[in-house]
């Protein structure tokens, strides 16, 4: 088929998060989890149908799952002599640690719209911290976590896919960084589209069949 196009199925994640992937038919038969973010997921179990289907990493448990990340060590941190980086990498982990991807600025910009980097005390950063939490956590439980598509055949030029939506960290018009609320759609598109987007995982790499 030379370097145009493949067989097999292909997933693009072109969300902010790290997502676990699966091919199903009456059960999972491929999977991989914390597909990252700009990463493609590929597998070729031949000429058949499959349905994909997608969500998080951390999954619907993902409102526990972060409450429990961010629960610190205060006597710990009280023991630093700098507690504005203890506190910006605290958060920072804590949003890594849940499966939120974002780019250094992007991070940054975040941490320092809730004011993160310039606590001085613990007392300062627990409630900023909280709201961190709580906005991404409302941001997260009014989104649609989990899709699928079917009737995706791996034949032929195969099925490529792209992944979007999922709550995004932007930056408004006045400069502030906001979490805006999406759901998470699958689009079918061609394997050229999706090769000029993504590159594969590290395992994917070694599944490519063309």
């Amino acid at each position: 088929m030379g370097n145009s196009e493949s067989c097999g199925f292909g997933v693009l994640n072109s969300t902010q998060h790290k997502l676990t992937v699966c091919l199903t038919m009456s059960s999972t038969h491929y999977w991989e989890e914390n597909v990252m973010p700009g990463k493609i997921f590929y597998r070729w179990p031949g000429a058949v149908w499959y349905t994909v289907y997608v969500y998080p990493t951390i999954g619907t448990t993902f409102t526990s799952s972060f409450d429990s990340i961010f629960q610190f060590d205060r006597n710990a941190m009280s023991g630093v002599n700098d507690i504005p980086t203890a506190c910006t990498l605290t958060a920072a982990n804590a949003l890594r640690d849940s499966g939120i991807v974002l780019n250094q600025s992007t991070e940054i910009d975040l941490l320092q719209a809730y004011s993160i980097p310039f606590a001085r005390t613990i007392d300062d950063f627990e409630p900023r911290l909280k709201s961190l939490k709580n906005d991404v956590v409302q941001a997260f439980a009014g989104s649609q976590l989990e899709t699928s598509m079917g009737g995706l055949y791996g034949g032929g030029q195969g099925s490529w896919v792209e992944v979007q939506g999922l709550p995004e960290v932007y930056q408004t018009g006045d400069g502030n960084v906001a979490i805006k609320e999406r759901d998470i759609v699958i689009n079918l598109e061609s394997y050229s589209e999706i090769f000029g987007r993504g590159e594969f995982t590290d395992y994917s790499r070694g599944q490519y069949y063309t």
